[in-house]
């Protein structure tokens, strides 16, 4: 009878990636560690039913520093996490993570495609939170200025700006006289932090593109918006020149302002651009 393997092929691939975003970093990974070895849970006050979750349950991957002190977790989550049960599994714990202050990134197959500028998005948050952590270091070692620090913040900066491409070729049609320059976009949470986007593009017939996005709440605050900003200049890049190739159709101002709302309607607002969430307006440039 032979062993079971301790990763399946989508969690090895994660794990080497998981591993060469970390390693100029001077951080480790660890795999399948058990929640109670990594969170306090004795005498913590949760409940009989999360203690004994923590005790069989585990983490895919735990990042950790030299010294082996925990800095965030990694979870995997394949076909199987849509699963009923499995999504309540998940639940907890993302609750027991937050609740002992244990970032946790969730991450799928489509973050592990290298189609972004060559660079996948677990990467993209890896690298933002370990260049974010070395420049919390220089600052406290006196060595960077908070000021300097903020203005080289990984997500302005490359190889983050994923979008560079993207963008450039939004500009591109616009000045082509294709479409305006500057896509209005607004980006809400929902009660788990989870990010929600929608982006619009309009069009010269004053008719509107529009694409939406999602992302998991990803352990730090603001990060999954931050991604989720790169990836919707993306999607409206690629979705305007399907439009050009007669490939997908524009929408009436009334249809794109009604989707709009809807996302106004249901999300916390965090990132907005040409939207004004209290006016419930949709800017237009020129």
């Amino acid at each position: 009878m032979e062993l079971k393997r301790l990763l399946n092929h989508s969690e090895e691939v994660t794990d080497r990636r998981l591993r060469d975003a970390c390693e100029p970093h001077g951080v480790r990974v660890f795999a399948k560690v058990r929640l109670a070895d990594i969170l306090p849970i004795d005498a913590s006050g949760i409940t009989t039913r999360e203690y004994a979750f923590a005790l069989k349950a585990h983490v895919d991957f735990l990042v950790v520093d030299a010294d082996l002190a925990p800095l965030f977790a990694v979870e995997f989550d394949g076909p199987q996490h849509r699963d009923a049960t499995q999504v309540a599994r998940d639940a907890t714990k993302n609750d027991l993570c937050r609740r002992f202050g244990l970032p946790l990134l969730r991450v799928d197959d489509r973050f592990l495609d290298r189609r972004y500028m060559n660079m996948d998005l677990l990467g993209w948050l890896v690298g933002v939170v370990l260049t974010r952590r070395r420049d919390r270091e220089l600052v406290q070692a006196g060595e960077l200025s908070p000021e300097d620090a903020a203005a080289a913040d990984p997500i302005f900066c490359a190889p983050f700006v994923i979008s560079y491409e993207a963008r450039q070729r939004l500009v591109a049609l616009s000045e082509a006289g294709m479409c305006e320059r500057y896509p209005p976009f607004f980006i809400g949470v929902d009660e788990q932090d989870n990010a929600y986007a929608i982006a619009g593009l309009l069009f010269a017939s004053n008719q509107w593109l529009y694409i939406t996005a999602e992302m998991p709440y990803q352990g730090f605050f603001l990060l999954a918006e931050d991604l989720l900003e790169e990836i919707i200049y993306i999607k409206l890049a690629d979705a305007a020149e399907a439009v050009i190739a007669g490939k997908r159709q524009l929408a009436p101002p009334a249809e794109f302002a009604h989707e709009v709302g809807k996302y106004l309607d249901k999300y916390q607002t965090r990132h907005a651009f040409l939207i004004n969430p209290r006016a419930r307006e949709i800017g237009r440039m020129g």
